[in-house]
């Protein structure tokens, strides 16, 4: 199930991971597969994927096909 995540301005990168991997843990709002058995019951164990404008207005892109909560080396933000 894919979910979309749109920040505006100034925004640290590293919170916003944190809450895309706390999503894809399931630890933030019920839905219809975890009702009965509760949060982190139903994994968002998909891949994932960023994309944001450096300093320069350039996008910079990044996806990986593992999930957010296992992929280390992918979710590093690099400065520019």
């Amino acid at each position: 199930m894919c979910r979309m995540i749109l920040a505006l301005g100034k925004v640290e990168a590293g919170r916003i991971i944190d809450a895309t991997i706390k999503m894809a843990l399931d630890q933030t709002a019920l839905h219809e597969y975890n009702q009965k058995l509760g949060l982190g019951s139903w994994l968002h164990a998909d891949g994932w994927g960023l994309a944001y404008l450096d300093k320069h207005n350039h996008w910079i892109v990044n996806k990986s096909t593992t999930a957010i909560f296992k992929d280390k080396k992918n979710r590093t933000i690099p400065k520019h």
